[in-house]
């Protein structure tokens, strides 16, 4: 397991750390904006999500620099609202759990 942040305001998923993607090959590129660092962008990769055993494949770009270095400290990725597109989603605020009902 990592540790993600929702946030339902970003169109994509991130990782912090670009060693998660290693090997893999670009397949386009995304522009994004964060009040921290204002608008960026950054490679998009295709990764394969296990949730509840079963393999979904989805995109995720890695956070530049600052924003990267902040977000490392609390979390390896931000799940953005693209995870919504996958099927329901279940959030449990009280167990901080986030569940795909794919």
């Amino acid at each position: 397991p990592i540790r993600c942040i929702l946030d339902t305001g970003a169109p994509t998923s991130y990782f912090s750390n670009s060693t998660l993607i290693k090997g893999k090959q670009s397949c386009g590129v995304v522009e994004d904006f964060s009040p921290l660092c204002g608008k960026f962008s950054t490679n998009l990769y295709p990764i394969e999500l296990v949730v509840a055993g079963k393999t979904v494949p989805i995109t995720c770009g890695v956070l530049p620099g600052l924003l990267a270095m902040s977000t490392a400290l609390v979390a390896d990725a931000i799940v953005g609202y693209d995870i919504f597109s996958l099927g329901p989603v279940e959030l449990d605020f009280k167990n901080r759990v986030i569940t795909l009902g794919i």
